[in-house]
């Protein structure tokens, strides 16, 4: 100990005899050391970071495939989704579907009077299973429940973790309450976590609630998520998808010429390939500038030698 506190005492006269060296040296390391770290920081968020559900292993992104030019990330039909629900029971634990949308949210006081100003605000529309499947659960209230996700059921809303804390200030007793969106009251039944790895720009989550009769096989804006069965590989899930695809094909084959079903990691989904050979790549640059600094006080400390 006291030799490794005479080689500090001495180390720190050397760096105060000479400040304009300490200063370069310590500058060069810094801007080394701070952009890796910082494009670190992004690349752990983005490619390491484990996934916040239940077993993020078993969730994959569901959705239309083409054979002749890959994989692509496409959108199903809602009778699309009831076919693969119920075509492939025995590699999914389930599946869900969810869109996007805008509406019109205004408050409402206790005699059902609008007490704010009309406001559109994004949000989205998820099967009732959507949230149990990612194994989220709310930070109050509680989820959708089957029977709210048909139609003409009541009208029912969750608000995003970030639209309670504007809007309310973190007030519980905001669960009941009913607010007016697009004109038709809703009760709100829950508030969702702050972050949970998903659509992070809604600040609303509402039931789909579809019907079969109204909805068209060619109409694609529906994007699917699954959770496969313990055990069950990608490949298995895939030929099943692939199986339900051609009976959908031969049943529809104006609507699904040339289409398959498929299913890719959710991380893969949510993180697209590009975007990944980007970061990476990122990642790498900034790991030469990292030996280009150490190069530089290599050469320092040279010169001053």
């Amino acid at each position: 100990m006291t030799s490794i506190a005479r080689d500090l005492r001495y180390a720190a006269r050397t760096l105060l005899h000479d400040k304009s060296f300490t200063f370069i040296a310590v500058f060069c390391l810094a801007l080394g050391i701070g952009i890796n770290s910082t494009i670190y920081s992004a690349v752990h968020a983005i490619l390491v970071r484990p996934l916040p559900y239940h077993d993020p292993s078993r969730v994959v992104s569901v959705g239309e495939t083409y054979p002749k030019e890959g994989w692509v990330d496409s959108e199903l039909s809602y009778l699309d989704y009831l076919d693969i629900r119920e075509g492939t029971k025995d590699v999914f634990d389930d599946v869900a579907i969810y869109s996007d949308r805008f509406v019109n949210y205004e408050e409402m006081d206790s005699a059902g009077g609008t007490v704010s100003e009309a406001e559109g605000i994004e949000a989205a529309t998820v099967t009732a299973n959507m949230f149990p499947l990612l194994g989220i659960r709310p930070t109050l209230g509680r989820h959708f429940r089957a029977e709210e996700d048909r139609p003409g059921a009541p009208r029912v809303a969750m608000l995003g973790y970030a639209l309670w804390r504007s809007r309310y200030g973190f007030d519980s007793t905001v669960i009941g309450r009913t607010v007016r969106l697009n004109g038709e009251p809703t009760q709100i039944v829950g508030i969702m976590p702050e972050r949970f790895g998903w659509f992070d720009e809604e600040d609303l989550f509402l039931p789909l609630a579809l019907d079969r009769a109204t909805e068209s096989r060619g109409s694609h804006y529906l994007e699917g998520v699954g959770r496969l069965k313990d055990g069950v590989s990608k490949d298995r899930a895939n030929a099943a998808l692939a199986a339900v695809a051609a009976r959908v094909g031969e049943e529809s084959p104006r609507d699904h010429a040339g289409h398959g079903f498929g299913a890719i990691p959710i991380r893969e989904h949510l993180v697209p390939g590009e975007v990944k050979l980007v970061v990476s790549v990122m990642m790498g640059a900034v790991m030469f500038v990292l030996l280009i600094a150490c190069a530089n006080v290599a050469n320092l400390l040279l010169a001053r030698a």
